[in-house]
């Protein structure tokens, strides 16, 4: 005797379950999906446009798998990162027809904004490596840094790229908070074609690879008074790969034609 069940909800479920597979899993662990925001950006530093609270997080902590605590050359001696408290960041990414969109919440136990000239990778800071042709060949860091002590307030930096326009045209703010600092940065996408020779735009991926500077001042172990001490973390996305500046390897910035959280 025949079975007398619904077959075609069994092809309704098999169709389902092949495209519900096809959309999250195009994107890899190691990728972070830039979607397209409608909605206008106020770039202040606190990360309260709903945009921010829709977009996905690229994160560095400690436990992170595709997190790499660098030691040796790039570090000066000291301990690991005393957990998500002691430094963390999340960083999330938008996009319209005027702006690649980037936001920065960084957990601190210790914000240090003094100035080390000419360095702003020895200060709390956060360097972004975006390379459009994914090959290492093209690699060129963004870098954001308070040093409100100084007197400059935030800094921006994309190497070849003329920093003055870029922020007459977009913006870079920062904001202390306890346990932390956010930034919020908008770089115009006529600044980002000519600092990095290629457009933004829907379906595009670049190279990227991102550090967390972790500055404390911490006791020297020689009893002198205190030592400035930076710390570095990378996140690679990919566990197996654990050194610096080898984009091929690394994760994948994703421009996505969707808007956020559709």
């Amino acid at each position: 005797m025949q079975g007398t069940g619904k077959p075609w909800l069994l092809w309704i479920a098999v169709v389902w379950i092949a495209l519900w597979g096809l959309t999250p899993e195009v994107f890899a662990q190691g990728d972070l999906l830039a979607c397209r925001t409608d909605i206008p950006i106020v770039i202040d530093g606190h990360l309260s446009d709903l945009p921010w609270q829709l977009a996905e997080n690229l994160v560095i902590d400690d436990t992170t798998p595709a997190t790499w605590l660098e030691q040796g050359t790039f570090t000066v001696d000291g301990p690991r990162p005393k957990g998500p408290g002691d430094a963390a960041l999340r960083m999330k990414a938008l996009w319209n027809e005027d702006y690649l969109y980037i936001a920065l919440d960084v957990i601190d136990d210790s914000v240090v904004t003094d100035q080390i000239v000419g360095s702003l990778r020895e200060q709390d800071s956060v360097e972004i490596v975006i390379d459009p042709s994914g090959t290492g060949a093209e690699r060129r860091a963004l870098i954001f840094a308070l040093e409100t002590a100084a007197g400059n307030g935030p800094w921006f930096s994309i190497p070849g790229a003329r920093i003055g326009a870029v922020l007459k045209l977009g913006g870079a703010v920062g904001q202390i908070r306890p346990l932390g600092y956010t930034a919020e940065i908008a770089i115009p996408l006529a600044a980002f074609a000519k600092a990095y020779n290629s457009s933004i735009a829907p379906g595009q991926a670049f190279g990227l690879e991102v550090r967390l500077n972790d500055v404390d001042y911490v006791p020297d172990p020689g009893g002198e008074g205190v030592i400035r001490q930076v710390r570095r973390m990378t996140w690679t996305g990919n566990p197996m790969v654990m050194e610096w500046g080898t984009t091929p390897q690394y994760g994948t910035l994703h421009i996505v034609p969707s808007l956020v959280g559709r």
